[in-house]
Order: C-alpha cells, then structure tokens, then sequence
C-alpha cells in the first residue's frame, strides 16, 4: 500500500501541475484574471510537487527505519 502511495501521488501531482499550466483544468472561470495568475498558478503547481516529494522522502525513510528494526 505504502509504495502504491509512492508512485501514485507524485504521478497525479505530476499531471495535475501539468493541467493547472496548460490552463484545461476543466473549469470556467466567473472571476476577473489578475495579473500574476499565471505566476500564481506555476508557484501553486512547483509547491504542490516539492511538498509530495517531502512526504515522499518521509514515508522512504519510515520504510527504511522499519526495516532496519
């Protein structure tokens, strides 16, 4: 279970951030554009990969620490 969450979570970050770039997020936007949301949009998409790679490299290291006990 825990190497599916491995591989799975950075592979749909991965293709959300790919999404929210591109613009075809599949929603209509009502809102008014600001002018740094594409800047907005590419910092969300970068966080969101640096944070699944920490937790990542935490349950990496749980598994590790599991298996030298």
């Amino acid at each position: 279970l825990g190497l599916l969450f491995i591989i799975l979570m950075p592979l749909v970050g991965l293709i959300f951030c790919s999404c929210r770039c591109c613009n075809k997020c599949g929603g209509e936007m009502h809102q008014r554009q600001k002018k740094n949301g594409n800047f907005l949009r590419k910092y969300f998409a970068v966080s969101l990969l640096v944070i699944c790679l920490l937790i990542s490299i935490g349950i990496i290291y749980g598994f590790v620490a599991n298996h030298q006990v």
